[in-house]
């Protein structure tokens, strides 16, 4: 995947829960077709593009995860009241 065509990658992330599958497969798709006519002008070699695709997801998946579970547990401790003693 070219670095470039991987921006889509983050708004699949954010698609809703039925949509993602779909949304993560079409953004994958595009991003390998990029990549792919990139290596046909000679703009880039595999590895290039492999590795950007890598790094990429990996730094998407990260943040995504951070992002959420930050939210998860600000909600989480929110909810939470303190319990009191019966005496």
């Amino acid at each position: 995947m070219d670095i470039r065509s991987c921006r889509d990658l983050p708004q699949a992330a954010l698609a809703p829960a039925p949509w993602r599958p779909l949304a993560y497969a079409s953004a994958i798709a595009f991003g390998v077709g990029m990549g792919a006519v990139r290596m046909a002008m000679g703009a880039h070699f595999f590895t290039d593009v492999a590795f950007a695709g890598l790094f990429t997801f990996i730094i998407i998946v990260l943040t995504h995860g951070l992002i959420f579970r930050a939210r998860t547990s600000d909600s989480e401790s929110k909810t939470e009241t303190p319990s009191k003693s019966a005496s």
